[in-house]
């Protein structure tokens, strides 16, 4: 498996313009490389992140480049037959600069500028002139603990929702250090615990919460770089189970390289000075430079608790990250640093096409997102607050016209859909508290040819096994346009 993703990483790594080659960076290891590493001997794993580069610590990263390759697999059983198979691949390269770290001793990355080269389908049946979503995006990376990252955009384009989407379930290489042993590891040493940030950052997903997931130092090996010199890299194995929001169960399946220069020979001046220390441990100042890792998640076909025939996802990651090749002139941080604005951060959604439905576009904040469970129609559009626990929910209809009067009046009244929603809240049995439901001063929008409609509500649960839950407030709007629009 690790001979096929290097080859198949080489391929994505030709695929882009420039490469990612560069004559210091350690080629994929190969099967041949030898093991370095003494029983009696521990490693304290040091990554660190600067905003300018500095030639007295080459190990700190200020300016690196990233290439991932993404398979997602879908298995679906039958009750007869061969099971439904799916399989789609992306590859994305960018380059990345961190742009604001933090002060304490972590040195975490704040903030990055991200500029993405390239973000194709594998195999591209692409043709020149189709839309190619991020590629040529320059965008400023905020990470957040517990949520999605905020994302802006710097190039002047406005973001779309898959493009958000897509960069935001990309793993932030600065996250992934959290995955390192917190204290000098031999190879061979008990398991450490994944905290919940790194299996957050790791697993691309706000909801994992860590713990569950454990990582073990199996081998420290050297290799040799393109100009002769030697490099070592500590191979980490992780695994374990975990449950995330949107996959349910999911197995964890991965193994990262971290490359870093090998200590100086035993007798010199540095080797002595470490050893006055500490004999046995190594400081392996260096970064994680790849990352091979399966996910696996088995869900019911339906709701039914005597089903059994499932339907299994499996994604694939195959990642790399190298120096930004010599003379590449580094990303721009921008000075102040950009704050959201609905220009830079919200996402326009473009809902499939229907011929029998106008085409619009909708745009709306990044911190509102569909649920993963509700499709998106050319008619409705569902949106909500997702984490840590939904909190908002926003859905949008638009009505079309059937073509039946008595059908289009009763969508155009007001009073017809306050009946509606009382007859259904009393079906569910919720105690209602009636707000305010009349039409919005006509001044604010006659100017754009509407009439606004607004219905104002608080529900509380009463059955027994419900009623402890707090209390919703709905507000609901009928929208009018003019009879030809």
């Amino acid at each position: 498996m690790r001979e096929r993703n290097a080859v198949v990483f080489a391929m994505v790594l030709a695929a882009a313009q420039g490469g990612l080659s560069r004559a210091d960076d350690p080629p994929p290891r190969a099967s041949g490389s030898a093991t370095v590493a003494d029983p009696g001997t521990r490693f304290k794993f040091i990554e660190r992140y600067a905003t300018e580069p500095d030639k007295t610590k080459p190990e700190v990263l200020s300016h690196y480049r990233v290439a991932v390759l993404e398979t997602i697999k879908g298995t679906t059983e039958k009750a007869q037959g061969a099971p439904d198979r799916s399989e789609i691949a992306f590859r994305t390269i960018y380059t990345e600069r961190p742009a604001r770290v933090g002060s304490g001793a972590a040195g975490d990355v704040l903030d990055a500028v991200r500029h993405y080269d390239t973000f194709r389908p594998v195999p591209d049946r692409s043709r020149p002139v189709d839309a190619r979503p991020l590629e040529g995006l320059t965008v400023w990376y905020h990470p957040r603990i517990s949520d999605e990252p905020q994302i802006l955009s710097l190039t002047e384009r406005e973001l779309t929702e898959k493009e958000y989407l897509f960069a935001a379930r990309q793993m932030f290489l600065p996250d992934l250090r959290g995955l390192l042993p917190s204290l000098a590891s031999r190879v061979g040493d008990d398991p450490w615990p994944i905290p919940a940030s790194a299996a957050r950052a790791l697993l691309c997903d706000p909801s994992a919460r860590g713990r569950s997931l454990s990582a073990k130092l199996v081998d420290v090996r050297e290799v040799k770089a393109s100009d002769g010199r030697a490099q070592w890299v500590a191979v980490i194995a992780i695994s374990g189970r975990t449950a995330l929001a949107m996959t349910g169960d999911t197995a964890v399946s991965a193994e990262l390289d971290f490359t870093f220069t090998p200590p100086p020979p035993a007798g010199t001046g540095a080797a002595a000075k470490q050893a006055g220390v500490d004999k046995s441990t190594v400081d392996a100042r260096g970064s994680i430079t790849e990352l091979r890792m399966a996910l696996s998640a088995t869900s019911p076909i339906s709701a039914d608790p005597k089903e059994r025939l499932r339907h299994i996802t499996t994604r694939e990651y195959v990642l790399q990250r190298r120096p930004a090749p010599d003379g590449a002139a580094p990303l721009r941080i921008p000075s102040p640093p950009p704050t959201p604005n609905e220009a830079n951060s919200w996402l326009t959604l473009v809902p499939p096409p229907d011929p029998k439905v106008p085409r619009f576009t909708f745009r709306h904040p990044q911190e509102l997102l569909p649920p993963p469970s509700v499709p998106v129609t050319p008619s409705e559009v569902a949106l909500w607050d997702r984490w840590p626990d939904p909190r908002d929910e926003l859905s949008f209809t638009l009505t079309q016209r059937t073509g039946k009067p008595e059908v289009d009046r009763q969508f155009r009244d007001p009073e017809f859909h306050r009946k509606q929603m009382l007859l259904q809240w009393e079906k569910d049995r919720l105690e209602v508290v009636q707000g305010p439901h009349e039409w919005l001063p006509a001044t604010d929008w006659t100017p754009h040819n509407m009439k606004v409609y607004r219905l104002q509500a608080a529900l509380k649960e009463t059955r027994k096994e419900t009623r402890s839950l707090p209390r919703s407030y709905i507000d609901f709007y009928l929208v009018l346009f003019g009879r030809d629009e």
